[in-house]
This record gives structure tokens, C-alpha cells and sequence, in this order.
């Protein structure tokens, strides 16, 4: 089944079992490790611009005449 660019991946069956098994079959456990990992990405926070980009983060991306 193809799925749009803009549509959201779901688990397949084996996704399901695959993770269930990495917590002996523990149904709660398995959703707080995933509630975990989940809260865990929510709190990444990408670098500032400037510094991505090699300047300093109070730096002036062009000096100013």
C-alpha cells in the first residue's frame, strides 16, 4: 500500500510485536518506554541559526559600517 508524502507512517504488525517482545510482552511497560523515548525527542531543541552556520550566537551575520 503506497502512502502520500503527506500522510503519517502507521506501525505494521510486526513493528508491534517487535517491540512488545523487547518488554517480554509487558503492554504497559513497552508504552512507557515509547511515552518516554517520545517526551525525550520533544525536549531536543535544534542549535541556534548562527551557530549552525559558523557565527557565534551574538554574533553579526555582516559587519555593519
Amino acid at each position: 500500500m503506497a502512502q502520500s508524502a503527506a500522510s503519517t507512517p502507521i506501525a505494521i504488525d510486526e513493528e508491534v510485536e517487535a517491540v512488545l517482545a523487547e518488554f517480554d510482552g509487558d503492554p504497559r511497560r513497552a508504552i512507557r518506554a515509547l511515552l518516554d523515548d517520545i517526551a525525550a525527542l520533544a525536549e531536543d531543541q535544534p542549535a541556534p541559526l548562527f551557530d549552525m552556520i559558523g557565527f557565534g550566537a551574538t554574533a553579526e551575520p555582516y559587519p555593519r559600517d
